[in-house]
């Protein structure tokens, strides 16, 4: 089953790369499911963070001592006895020093890891708050980032969607907004929709958000709120997909809508986001209280799930 599930990954994985020249070689007496992995490792480690004009030719001996060669540069290193070791052994070898393998990037890149994400280099101007796309070498999105830390030549950055990120990938900026859908129903059956816009201030963690919305209580109304989100890999590191991908998010709001009177209402909400490239999924848990004329008339809990989607640049 192992052996499957690392052949899948591999297929997915070269298949993304189709275009990239490299070519991997393991002599005769090397185990298959070792050479399997790395050449795996090489693949997310090398072959994503250089052009495909590049070539990369990677050979793996009887002796377990692999010999990489590529942009003028070559590299000889004997490999672990144990399958389980070599991964981890290529990601401290080759994470930060397999950028001999390839010209150095222009413009703003990631720097060294941190727990949750990157340092950013070369990036002027950058506030807390603001978002970032991180970018192949071939310019393909393969994750996004979130600036925690800003201060002086220290920029810190947590991901928040995507792959596993690398040093020296390129970044850029991306919308401050977000624009999306959420349907609601409470306990109480009463049901609505939101159409809304998040817009990400630069005060990490949090955002504004505004909405146009209809309850079966409150009629048709509008809604503004403040938010918050904590991605997990602030938590919980990059090494997990879940972690890169998941975030915590609540916020608060409050809406004014009309249906025979005018209703005021207040509700906040908690729950988890799931970002997918440009895309996110949503599912909250929330409570809130309608007001009419003096009079309590809808409270208590509701679901809301919904999905967003976030603008160009």
């Amino acid at each position: 089953m192992r052996r499957a599930l690392a052949l899948l990954s591999f297929l997915l994985l070269s298949s993304a790369l189709l275009g990239a020249s490299f070519s991997f070689k393991a002599e005769a007496l090397v185990d298959e499911a070792y050479a399997l992995i790395v050449e795996k490792s090489l693949l997310e480690l090398l072959v994503q963070r250089r052009p495909s004009s590049v070539e990369l030719t990677a050979t793996l001996s009887d002796d377990l001592t692999l010999h990489i060669e590529g942009n003028g540069e070559s590299l000889s290193t004997p490999l672990p006895q144990q399958e389980g070791e070599v991964e981890a052994f290529l990601i401290a070898l080759l994470g930060w020093d397999g950028a001999r393998f390839f010209d150095p990037l222009e413009g703003g890149r990631l720097s060294y890891p941190t727990k949750g994400g990157f340092m950013l280099t070369d990036f002027e101007g950058a506030k807390e708050g603001e978002r970032f796309w991180a970018f192949d070498a071939d310019g393909r999105r393969v994750g996004s980032l979130l600036l925690t830390h800003s201060a002086d030549q220290s920029q810190v950055a947590v991901q928040r969607s995507g792959r596993a990120l690398l040093p020296h990938m390129a970044v850029g900026r991306t919308s401050t907004f977000d624009f999306g859908v959420y349907a609601n129903l409470s306990l109480s059956l009463g049901w609505g929709a939101e159409i809304f816009v998040h817009h990400w201030r630069t005060l990490h963690p949090f955002f504004l958000s505004a909405a146009i919305l209809y309850h079966s209580v409150d009629g048709i109304g509008l809604r503004l709120g403040v938010g918050a989100t904590l991605p997990m890999s602030q938590l919980f590191g990059t090494r997990s997909h879940l972690a890169r991908n998941l975030s915590v998010e609540g916020w608060a709001g409050t809406s004014l809508g009309y249906a025979q009177d005018l209703v005021v209402s207040a509700d906040g909400r908690i729950g988890l986001s799931y970002h997918f490239d440009r895309w996110k999924i949503t599912a909250l848990v929330g409570n809130r209280i309608g007001v009419s004329k003096g009079m309590i008339v809808d409270q208590g809990l509701f679901f809301t799930v919904g999905t967003a989607y976030t603008m160009s640049r």
